[in-house]
């Protein structure tokens, strides 16, 4: 809505996300001169004006950074999504690869898939039609499904053993169909190379689906509590207390060894997890006077939530790169780096929670 009523000129909205982006990106506290910073937008015309001299300015504060994009001009949330459920459908569909290198027209289209495994991204955007901007029911569920390819899920669940050799299964089923079918030796490799990434984009998208079903019990189970434990600390202290312990079982065990255990794992982080987040959405209304009530719930749900929270993304996907993490692999270091950043964010949450002030006792039912 803000941006609805508040942001109509074209040039202020490019203007302020190329601000935001740029505040973040050579801020002191975030990047150092000489570090690298691998950026990829899928959005439309705004994420391309936002980005058209970050470049240029990164290397003037001795920063470089590399912009790519997966941008399709007035394309909304939707039409990105849309192209994505084609490619995962089938990878041979045109409507799957809509996306053009402009500095390379004379190479062929590619699909989104292919430009989030094009590099280690370090940041990926996301951005919606500005006509759609101010409408709550044109973000999802397309956001979310092109978050789920974005996020650290798929890149952990392939690196399990069981995934790994269930994906060389169907490789070899799909390679042995295509010489049957009397296709080349590299078309066979080709069908086999598609056949086993789809394989294991199934059953990471079989463990999201658990996972978001574990967060959806974890509203269910906040309402319980909240009905039964008058003490907002004690409530929130039943998501932190487990938290703690589940999130290195989950991540540095299950995530690392065993596909069935992953389920579980992931289930029950996920509980726990949006518990707590949805614990906010009571207790904030209740802790702020009324004539503060709007902002102080913006404030802390944007600058706490929005922009210290997602932050994180980045932290562990940087940490996970350092030469101490274990893991003998990628996946698995990414998740000791989930471990390890989960663990902490419970723990620091359960220390912060002696300092969480009550609500008065006349705002909170009977």
């Amino acid at each position: 809505m803000f941006f609805r009523y508040y942001l109509k000129c074209y040039r202020v909205r490019g203007l302020i996300l190329f601000s935001g982006l740029w505040a973040f990106f050579v801020n002191p506290g975030t990047v150092v001169a000489d570090s690298e910073i691998k950026l990829l937008t899928i959005g439309n015309s705004f994420a391309d004006n936002a980005t058209r001299y970050l470049e240029e300015l990164g290397a003037s504060n001795g920063i470089s950074i590399q912009v790519s994009k997966a941008n399709l001009g007035g394309s909304s949330l939707e039409r990105h999504a849309r192209h994505l459920a084609a490619f995962l459908k089938d990878p041979n569909d045109p409507e799957g690869r809509p996306y053009r290198n402009r500095n390379q027209p004379d190479e062929p289209p590619f699909s989104l898939i292919e430009a989030l495994e094009a590099d280690d991204w370090d940041f990926v955007s996301i951005q919606q039609l500005s006509a759609d901007s101010y409408k709550p029911d044109t973000y999802e569920p397309y956001a979310s499904q092109l978050i789920g390819e974005i996020q650290h899920m798929p890149r952990i669940v392939p690196g399990l053993a069981d995934v790994q050799a269930k994906a060389a299964e169907a490789g070899e089923a799909a390679s042995a169909k295509a010489l049957a079918a009397g296709q080349s030796v590299e078309a066979a490799q080709r069908a086999a190379g598609i056949a086993s990434r789809l394989k294991e984009q199934d059953i990471t998208a079989s463990v999201t689906k658990v996972q978001e079903i574990g967060g959806l019990l974890g509203r269910v189970v906040l309402v319980l509590l909240i009905v039964r434990i008058v003490s907002r600390r004690s409530v929130i202290r039943c998501f932190l207390i487990p938290g703690v312990v589940v999130m290195p079982l989950v991540f540095a065990g299950a995530l690392t060894s065993n596909l069935t255990l992953s389920y579980i794992g992931m289930f029950s982080a996920a509980l726990l997890t949006v518990g707590m987040f949805s614990f906010w959405g009571n207790y904030l209304p209740r802790v702020y006077p009324v004539h503060l009530r709007g902002t102080g719930e913006s404030f802390a749900a944007n600058i706490g939530g929005r922009m210290i929270g997602t932050s994180f993304a980045w932290v562990t996907s940087t940490l996970a790169t350092a030469a101490w993490m274990p893991g003998s692999t990628a996946p698995d270091k990414l998740a000791y780096t989930a471990a390890i950043i989960g663990f902490l964010v419970f723990a620091g949450g359960f220390v912060a929670s002696y300092f969480l002030p009550e609500p008065p006792e006349e705002a909170l039912p009977d």
